[in-house]
C-alpha cells in the first residue's frame, strides 16, 4: 500500500494481463488523486512525479513482509516481448 504525504502528485503506473493503468497518488481528491493506494501482487509497477515538477514524498507497507529473495527488477526486453503497445512508458520506467 502507497501513502501519499506532501508535495507533488505521483504517478503510479501498474502493467498486468489486462494492459496499463495509471493511479495518482496525492491530495486533491477533486483531480482524481487518492491519499493511499492498493498495489495488486503479481504486477509490474513504476512511479514518478506527475508532470516532472517539484517532489513527492510517499511511503509503502508491503503484506505480506517484503523479501529481496522475492524481488525482480523488469526487464526491459521482456515486458517490450509482453506489452508491445505500451513501449513508450516501458522505455522511460526501465534501465535494461
Amino acid at each position: 500500500m502507497w501513502f501519499f504525504h506532501e508535495g507533488a502528485p505521483i504517478e503510479l503506473f501498474i502493467l498486468d494481463s489486462d494492459g496499463l493503468k495509471t493511479l495518482v497518488l496525492g491530495k486533491n481528491p477533486d483531480k482524481g488523486e487518492s491519499l493511499q493506494l492498493t498495489i495488486p501482487a503479481n504486477v509490474w509497477f513504476a512511479s514518478r512525479v506527475k508532470d516532472y515538477k517539484g517532489f513527492g514524498l510517499v511511503s509503502c507497507t508491503v503484506a505480506p513482509g517484503f523479501s529481496f529473495e522475492d524481488f525482480e527488477m523488469a526487464n526491459k526486453v521482456l515486458l517490450l516481448t509482453k506489452f508491445p503497445n505500451e513501449k513508450l512508458i516501458i522505455e522511460e520506467m526501465t534501465l535494461r
